[in-house]
């Protein structure tokens, strides 16, 4: 449970800077 958590908090991360990379 734990891992799976923690791969939706990186995977949250990841789109967070891909959405931010692509607004600039």
């Amino acid at each position: 449970m734990r891992v799976k958590k923690m791969a939706i908090v990186q995977y949250a991360s990841t789109l967070i800077v891909y959405h931010f990379q692509c607004s600039q």
